[in-house]
């Protein structure tokens, strides 16, 4: 399919429908691109506003403290974040398993740090991840506000794994 090429007044009736119909729908409508329609509503409609362009400078760039991907993410990004979604479930269901088999052992050849960590990152992608909210106690002094899963003795420690696979059954 080649190039069309528009006549004036099919460019300056497209332009005026826009202006009810919006670019995006007109655009499709005719088989323009959105960018052609804008300029044609520049040309035949200067007094119109631009629904497309008008964070851009008479250079055609953007303006400073303004972007041409407002969104700001890629499509790329968006792929990978629902390929981790897929995934998250069968990520936590390996850190509960090796939860489970670090619990397993003898207290002696438990590894208290690796417990502490693996609850963590159960607890972080479980319940979210908590923000740190800045408070401070009398005086100033700051606050403890978390829960230090080091200090967990093993009995607090078989009844979060037990909450954990009750949770992931």
């Amino acid at each position: 399919m080649g190039r069309r090429i528009h006549t004036e007044e099919h460019r300056k009736a497209v332009a005026l429908e826009s202006l009810t119909g919006g670019v995006r729908a007109t655009a499709r409508k005719h088989g323009v691109g959105r960018t052609t329609l804008v300029a044609w509503r520049k040309e035949y409609c200067p007094e119109a506003p631009s629904e497309i362009g008008d964070e851009r400078g008479e250079s055609g760039r953007f303006a400073v403290g303004h972007s041409g991907n407002p969104s700001g993410g890629t499509a790329e990004a968006a792929q990978a974040r629902v390929v981790a979604q897929r995934a998250s479930l069968k990520a936590i269901q390996a850190l509960a398993d090796m939860l489970e088999a670090e619990m397993a052992k003898d207290e002696e050849d438990r590894n208290v740090e690796t417990v502490r960590r693996l609850c963590d990152s159960i607890l972080d992608r479980g319940l979210s991840k908590l923000k740190a909210v800045e408070m401070s106690g009398p005086g100033g002094a700051p606050l403890n506000t978390g829960v230090d899963l080091g200090k967990l003795d093993d009995d607090q420690l078989r009844q979060l794994a037990g909450i954990l696979r009750a949770a992931r059954s």
